[in-house]
């Protein structure tokens, strides 16, 4: 089955007042749409003269403009991606049911394991090592 377009509706920093922004990120960033469903933007980064935007469904674009995007990848994952990053010259993606991809390209993607057994990867960072945070059960 083919992906679909999405396409990306941004609202430009100078044109939002400031005092409106500092609680609420959706200010910034309006969402996706395919024309006849709305796709919730999860997570942001850029790196290597590209913007990257993921989500649910796992559907990953990239722009060099932020205006024109790329579908790189839908459904790689039936999970939301909720956070995404790029340090030492690898993308992180993760997100529901602990889902962890890692690509160099933003266009082959690798699936990874969560070795603590995440229901939900919410977070990622890197300082001299690679750390996620999320919900996780039992033991």
């Amino acid at each position: 089955m083919p992906a679909p377009s999405v396409t990306y509706t941004f609202v430009s920093l100078t044109a939002i007042d400031p005092a409106q922004v500092n609680t609420n990120f959706n200010d910034l960033i309006l969402g996706a749409s395919d024309g006849t469903k709305d796709y919730n933007i999860n997570a942001l980064t850029f790196a290597n003269n590209t913007y990257v935007a993921a989500g649910q469904s796992g559907a990953i674009n990239t722009s060099t403009d932020a205006i024109t995007w790329t579908l790189r990848t839908f459904g790689f994952t039936a999970n939301s991606i909720l956070a995404l990053i790029y340090s030492n010259n690898l993308y992180i993606a993760a997100g529901g049911s602990g889902v962890l991809n890692t690509s160099t390209d933003t266009i082959t993607w690798t699936q990874r394991t969560s070795l603590f057994k995440a229901q939900s990867i919410n977070a990622l960072t890197y300082g001299t090592l690679f750390v996620a945070g999320g919900i996780v059960t039992g033991k």
